[in-house]
């Protein structure tokens, strides 16, 4: 899967859940931006999980809070889709 098809999910996933539009790729998720909660994050996850059909927790194991942008979480996703 490319980078840019994992993105869409990612960014139509908080679309659906926390009603907010993406407008930039590489703003953090958590910043005064978008204000997404970790415990919005939570199910933001567990729906690309579903959607990509892959556990990608892990992928948090070893990143630091730079993850956390749209382009940095995809670039983790296919990293980790690859193993």
């Amino acid at each position: 899967m490319e980078k840019k098809q994992i993105e869409n999910i990612i960014i139509n996933v908080i679309e659906d859940i926390v009603d907010i539009n993406i407008t930039d790729r590489n703003l953090n998720l958590f910043g005064d931006e978008y204000h997404i909660t970790p415990r919005d994050m939570t199910y933001i996850v567990f729906d690309i999980e579903k959607k990509l059909g892959k556990e990608i927790v892990s992928v948090f194991e070893t990143e630091d809070i730079g993850i956390m942008t749209i382009s940095n979480l995809a670039d983790g996703i296919k990293k980790h889709m690859a193993v």
